[in-house]
């Protein structure tokens, strides 16, 4: 199941990492490639996974056995560093966390995601995904350069509402909601509750526009994190949310609740992942083996009984035949008898 997180979603994955303010980072791992995962002291560990998500959690992935090359340059530069700033950056899902009296660590958590180490003055030090798109280059020396951010305010306000109206006067009300990075399954949802799916923004007088952005603020002011479950399916998860959606709170799915969205992320993310293909354990692929040459064995057994049983309709088809040179023989008659070696069958001559 695809699913990306929205800047709301993140600004409130990013509220509940200033908890880490002020702590000494201890260890750094790369789980998994683009999964990081960063100790800080009394407990806590702020996971990444590039592009797609990060949470806060007391129980974070295993430690890989041996630390990736990267994970140990991190190591040099921040572990036992105090953190002193956790923020985003404008409008996009870049997000920077500093260290006192030392290099900065940036996120980019939007494509396929990228993480840099930033010295004192904005230079990258070295970047995870180092191959340079069309628009950006992310060479060691270089000045880190931000793409361009439009700004935006959480929820929308009426004069907001009106200047985007007026640069797009024909679009649909979905579309123009879209200009928040809200995400488009909270402002779906709210339009079918409105019954608007189907309107132009254009069609709303002002007491409809007043309606939509209070019921909009309201919404996103009472966060109550959760995964929606599949009821008749232990373990699949249906979709994560900030806020109730009315298309599932209904069965077949049920809500989940949690103390902090960082919870339901983990929860989520972990019940997709284990849904799909996973790789093969060491006693899985003997039980593997073992059950290719049982089946190997199987096939042998069968051709053997298959050849078997060609031998036995051969002398099924030629019992008769058998049988009378068997009563020539010991009526004392001569005779000559050969084998047809083509047809398999006995022939007895007077």
């Amino acid at each position: 199941m695809p699913r990306t997180l929205s800047n709301w979603e993140y600004r409130q994955l990013l509220s509940e990492g200033q908890k880490l303010m002020g702590r000494r980072l201890e260890k750094v791992y790369e789980p998994n490639p683009g999964l990081f995962r960063f100790d800080f002291s009394f407990g806590d560990s702020l996971v990444v996974k590039l592009g797609k998500y990060f949470y806060l959690t007391q129980e974070p992935p295993a430690a890989p056995q041996n630390p990736s090359g990267f994970a140990m340059y991190l190591r040099k530069y921040l572990e036992g560093r105090k953190l002193e700033a956790f923020e985003g950056m404008g409008s996009d899902r870049i997000y920077r966390l500093s260290f006192r009296e030392a290099p900065v660590l940036l996120l980019e958590q939007f494509a396929g995601g990228n993480l840099f180490l930033l010295d004192g003055e904005e230079r990258i030090m070295r970047a995870y995904h180092a191959k340079p798109s069309e628009k950006r280059q992310y060479k060691s020396g270089q000045k880190y350069e931000y793409p361009p951010s439009a700004s935006f305010s959480f929820p929308p306000g009426k004069k907001e509402w009106e200047a985007a109206l007026q640069d797009k006067p024909s679009a649909s009300l979905s579309s123009l909601l879209g200009r928040w990075p809200i995400g488009k399954i909270y402002t779906q949802t709210l339009l079918e509750e409105l019954g608007w799916e189907g309107k132009k923004a254009n069609e709303l007088d002002g007491r409809q526009v007043d309606e939509l952005l209070g019921r909009l603020a309201d919404r996103m002011a009472a966060v109550t994190p959760k995964v929606y479950e599949e009821k008749e399916a232990e373990g699949e998860v249906a979709e994560l949310a900030l806020v109730a959606l009315a298309r599932f709170e209904q069965p077949p799915c049920t809500p989940k609740l949690f103390p902090s969205f960082s919870q339901a992320v983990e929860y989520f993310f972990s019940h997709v992942q284990t849904a799909g293909p996973q790789p093969e354990s060491p006693h899985f692929i003997r039980l593997r083996k073992r059950m290719e040459e049982q089946q190997a064995g199987l096939e042998r057994l069968e051709k053997e009984i298959e050849a078997g049983s060609q031998e036995t309709r051969w002398l099924e088809e030629n019992l008769h035949t058998l049988e009378e040179r068997r009563e020539k023989i010991l009526g004392g008659e001569t005779g000559k008898e050969k084998v047809d070696e083509k047809k398999r069958i006995w022939k007895v001559s007077d």
